[in-house]
């Protein structure tokens, strides 16, 4: 029987993994999985003076070990959290804060402009752990934001037992071990950061987080990663074929990698065959999901035979999760 309290699953893991590294911060500083669970014990217990005054809390979506400190913190005591970028234009952070209703930012940053209270993230982490509110498998967990079709921003509610079937269908599809080590590519306010965050912090693994200017530097990035020795890649196809272009695919700067996982649109298949043949002998996956399911909801493992069926401009979207079900409308192709 699965635990879906995201509560309790992440304290057998750091019960089962105390000491080992959770998090190496982008700049290069190790985080224990013992640190981040007391740590977080503490945002919790510092965030329950907020209970009743807000249902939704807005974190800063800058990437060092605090971020990732607030969000266990917010998820440990049942708040709903969302990320926001704070440098999108003010009109967009507004209408998120609206239609959120939410009342209080965690940020270092000065938010007056917003007329909403703000929290830093090292006031959050002061003091001790008290013993804070209970929630359900019910409870929304996050809220994950994207244009919408209007273009105005739509948010995709998911909850705590969401999550924990994510992350054991993930576990399964992928074969995810605690030896894993994941490259942690995507803005947190990316669905697609569900993946990293998620199975790397639930399974044991150590997350590699990377910021804009990592991606903005393709080289250093690669040197960063094959430092670290990640064995997991999960991106975008764009990302992918933009360091293709640019001649940076090859096996010495994936060396350690084991799976290379892409989503998001569909891959071309004479890039993708250009990437494997370049990159070499490892496991590649193609994934599929909208924002609502939780970051994703099919895979399929590319074969040699599906490079081969040259009529078709993509790999299929493989097998659909368990707890899903799906339609095929083949009136409107």
């Amino acid at each position: 029987m699965y635990q879906y309290h995201f509560k309790s699953f992440f304290k057998k893991t750091c019960e089962k993994f105390n000491q080992k590294v959770a998090l190496i911060d982008t700049d290069e500083k190790k985080y224990t999985y013992n640190y981040l669970n007391k740590k977080s014990d503490i945002v919790a217990s510092n965030l329950e003076r907020f209970k009743g005054k807000t249902n939704t809390i807005a974190i800063d979506s800058i990437k060092n070990v605090n971020t990732i400190i607030m969000f266990l913190g917010c998820l440990k005591i049942g708040f709903t959290y969302f990320f926001l970028d704070l440098n999108q234009p003010k009109k967009r952070i507004q209408l998120i804060l609206k239609k959120t209703k939410c009342k209080l930012i965690i940020t270092e940053k000065k938010t007056h402009n917003l007329k909403v209270n703000s929290i830093s993230p090292k006031n959050l982490m002061r003091g001790k752990q008290n013993k804070t509110s209970n929630y359900t498998s019910d409870n929304s967990a996050y809220i994950m934001f994207t244009s919408g079709s209007t273009g105005e921003p739509k948010g995709a509610i998911i909850n705590h037992q969401s999550i924990i079937n994510f992350v054991n269908w993930s576990k399964n599809s992928f074969e995810i071990c605690d030896k894993d080590i994941f490259s942690q590519l995507n803005p947190l306010y990316f669905d697609n950061s569900v993946f990293d965050l998620y199975n790397s912090l639930l399974h044991g693994c150590t997350l590699v987080l990377t910021n804009g200017l990592d991606i903005k530097k393709p080289v250093h990035l690669l040197k960063r990663l094959k430092k670290n020795k990640c064995t997991i890649w999960f991106s975008t196809p764009s990302l992918l074929i933009y360091y293709l272009n640019f001649g940076l695919i090859n096996k010495a700067n994936f060396l350690h990698f084991k799976k290379i996982i892409f989503g998001g649109e569909g891959f071309p298949k004479p890039k993708l065959i250009n990437l494997i043949n370049k990159m070499g002998n490892k496991k590649y996956y193609n994934v599929y999901g909208p924002t609502e399911c939780t970051c994703i909801c099919s895979s399929h493992l590319i074969t040699s035979r599906d490079l081969k069926k040259d009529k078709e401009k993509y790999v299929t979207l493989g097998n659909i999760a368990e707890n899903f079900n799906y339609e095929i409308d083949s009136k409107n192709k």
